[in-house]
């Protein structure tokens, strides 16, 4: 198992959105898509730019389903190969 510190991953992850933010503002079409990531049970991240409602206002743009504020998790089965 590969464990990562979740205060460096935290400030890594902010950088990141704060770069992709400022690509948006220069007119930049391609952005990393950071409002993507979500914890493991679905809650958004108060620490994005624009906080959780930009976030959830992004993700529902994408068809995702907001609660509050967590993406509802829908289980997805795998197709047999």
């Amino acid at each position: 198992m590969e464990i990562t510190c979740p205060l460096v991953t935290g400030i890594f992850l902010r950088i990141v959105a704060e770069a992709a933010e400022e690509d948006r503002r220069d007119g930049k079409e391609d952005l990393t898509p950071y409002w993507r990531v979500v914890r493991e049970d679905g809650k958004l991240n108060a620490k994005f730019p624009g906080g959780v409602e930009a976030q959830a206002r992004r993700l529902q743009q994408e068809g995702h389903t907001i609660q509050g504020d967590r993406v509802v998790m829908v289980k997805r089965s795998v197709p047999a190969a």
